[in-house]
């Protein structure tokens, strides 16, 4: 969870959150580490730059990313448990 989110959900200022985190990684409570989804998007957001913006667009949508349309339904990154029914006997 980024620590924007964090302060969010707990309704605490961006910056009392950072100096609790900062304490907290200090003490060994907290271990910091990179979003992997936001990596993605970045590396892919450095790939595709010398493409138009339009063509970036089309690409990001077909495969599910951060375009700025959402994908179609049934489409995009899955997060959390894979969603649908499970068999059982």
């Amino acid at each position: 969870m980024s620590q924007a989110e964090l302060g969010r959900r707990c309704r605490v200022d961006r910056s009392d959150v950072v100096t609790a985190v900062n304490a907290l990684t200090e003490q060994g409570f907290v271990i910091r580490a990179p979003d992997p989804d936001r990596l993605l998007d970045d590396v892919q957001d450095e790939l595709l730059a010398p493409l138009p913006k339009e063509d970036r667009q089309t690409l990001t949508r077909r495969r599910g990313g951060s375009g700025s349309d959402p994908p179609p339904p049934g489409r995009g990154r899955r997060r959390g448990p894979a969603a649908g029914p499970t068999a059982t006997r």
